[in-house]
């Protein structure tokens, strides 16, 4: 069984949920298409931003090599990045209750909606495939995605 490890992003002080959002959207767009392999090795995201102190934060769970790559680009982005403990691992099923619960009321609604993270971008990776699998060419699915999605 795989093993991943966190990384946790950060917004500015005091920046709104949308420009942090947009700003985190930009850079997995541009990762997705220049960086496809360490894509992949990106597994999920937390459902919500965390807010501590006007700092929003949101983790990611990722595999350990890619560690050193992923810092790097978020830093050239201008994306803050909390210390990241490489020697703290999580299975799959670790995850959700790190990355996904955010109410100890509401681990149902919570499980489910990590799941339903996990899911989307499975699907994602899968139609991407069979896109790059027909045309062999990330264009061709990159212009279908922009037109019909």
């Amino acid at each position: 069984m795989k093993e991943y490890i966190l990384i946790t992003v950060c917004s500015e002080k005091d920046e709104n949920g949308n420009t942090f959002s947009q700003r985190l959207s930009l850079f997995w767009t541009q990762m997705l298409r220049q960086s496809p392999e360490e894509f992949e090795k990106v597994y999920a995201e937390s459902s919500e931003f965390e807010n501590q102190a006007g700092v929003l934060k949101r983790k990611y769970a990722i595999l350990p090599e890619l560690t050193e790559f992923l810092k790097n680009k978020f830093l050239s982005e201008r994306l803050n990045v909390l210390d990241i403990d490489i020697d703290d691992f999580y299975s799959p099923y670790e995850l959700t209750a790190q990355i996904g619960c955010r109410s100890s009321t509401n681990h149902l609604t919570s499980w489910g909606t990590s799941l339903a993270t996990f899911t989307v971008k499975t699907l994602f990776l899968r139609l991407r495939k069979v896109f790059l699998n027909k045309s062999g060419s990330h264009e061709h699915f990159y212009k279908c995605r922009r037109t019909k999605w």
